[in-house]
């Protein structure tokens, strides 16, 4: 089962077996798409959905409170669902789309309640939102483990998000804890010790430094996915974490886990799918040549990695769109200035389709560095690991 891009504005559906004839006219987009053939109407189901409603929900943060940012979030899953419930009687829909696509809506609306906490602070001066203290308990019904929701971007958020939420929250409990006398020898802080909700640590081998146990939350990640995921999901999760592994350079990490990952995974495509990541990756250890590219800055000259040949370049890849490249921004700069001795060029490459959104974005936080677009990403950004 496959969700696949023909551009931006048309999404097709695919189950095995599928046998899918399309027209359509392409500059009338999805309104003009015609379906036949085997799962024809669940395609036609899906252009019509998307006519009616937008991808995503618009939503201005400025000052919106919890209880609006809810009301917004349930209507457009209630009028999603709405819409599904009619289309189930309209057309012929197979019982795995429509688990796939209530799933999906499931999803949207509860990755958009972990989505606010940070879309509030960027269009707030980064002044955090008061939560109550049942903000979460909408979740509880949410299925942790959902084989029909693979595959669905927004699941693997989810996942991620709920991870850390336990993690956060099991900390704060930790923090009332009283450190047995192991713990204060290790140096261990409070904090540290609670990546399970139960507070049983399982330190690996990698994470000790003499008496120091180093732990971050990517690990902390890895092992809670391990606990609380099982079956299909536990492996599409694991594989999604191995892969970004590879993405950003842990290299270490990731080869032992996918050692492990080939022993355990009784599903290969998720084996292959880590693989080919390894394969493409595997240019991008120290000492490889970094691909090059070339596209065009602000005044609209050819600009190429291979330009700088020779020197440090810190190459990153954003877009007006992405919140928290908005919000590293402050964070970029300090480094820029902490580096300005040091002859590090600083690359950014902008994955904006508009040239004049990507202009005003440059102007509007003062970037500073090396600027060049690369709309949709496909010469630059398409060269190297994506990292999200």
């Amino acid at each position: 089962m496959a969700s696949v891009d023909l551009d931006k504005k048309v999404k097709l559906f695919l189950e095995p077996g599928d046998q899918l004839h399309i027209d359509a006219d392409l500059l009338d987009l999805p309104q003009s798409l015609r379906f036949s053939g085997q799962g024809a109407a669940n395609n036609q189901f899906l252009a019509a959905l998307r006519s009616r409603f937008p991808d995503y929900l618009d939503i201005d943060y400025k000052d919106l409170a919890v209880d609006a940012h809810r009301q917004i979030i349930d209507q457009r899953r209630s009028e999603l669902e709405h819409f599904l419930d009619e289309g189930c009687s309209q057309y012929q829909l197979t019982p795995g789309f429509i688990a796939y696509y209530r799933a999906a809506i499931t999803y949207e609306w509860a990755e958009e309640l972990f989505h606010y906490l940070i879309a509030y602070e960027i269009c707030n001066g980064r002044k955090r939102p008061v939560l109550p203290a049942d903000y979460y308990d909408v979740l509880g019904p949410v299925e942790l483990v959902d084989e029909a929701a693979i595959g669905i971007i927004d699941y693997r958020r989810f996942l991620w998000n709920n991870f850390l939420r336990i993690m956060r929250e099991a900390e704060a409990r930790a923090e009332r804890e009283q450190l047995s006398e192991e713990q204060r020898r290790n140096r261990i802080k409070p904090h540290i010790i609670a990546y399970l909700p139960d507070f049983i640590v399982q330190w690996d081998e990698e994470q000790r430094r003499g008496d120091v146990i180093l732990i971050q939350f990517h690990p902390i990640i890895y092992h809670l996915a391990k606990r609380l995921l099982h079956s299909k999901v536990l492996y599409f999760f694991l594989a999604g974490e191995i892969i970004e592994d590879f993405h950003r350079s842990r290299f270490d990490q990731g080869e032992q886990r996918l050692a492990e990952f080939r022993q355990d995974n009784p599903y290969p495509e998720y084996t292959e799918a880590v693989e080919e990541v390894v394969r493409e990756t595997s240019k991008f250890k120290p000492g490889q040549p970094a691909p090059d590219f070339t596209l065009d800055d602000l005044q609209g000259q050819s600009v190429s990695l291979s330009d700088f040949r020779g020197q440090a370049v810190f190459l990153d890849f954003w877009s007006r769109g992405c919140a928290p490249c908005i919000m590293a921004v402050p964070y970029l700069e300090q480094i820029k200035q902490q580096t300005q001795d040091q002859k590090v060029v600083f690359l950014s490459i902008s994955l904006d389709a508009s040239a004049d959104r990507w202009q005003q974005a440059v102007n509007e936080h003062s970037l500073t560095g090396v600027h060049v677009r690369s709309p949709g990403g496909w010469q630059a950004a398409g060269a190297y690991p994506p990292i999200s």
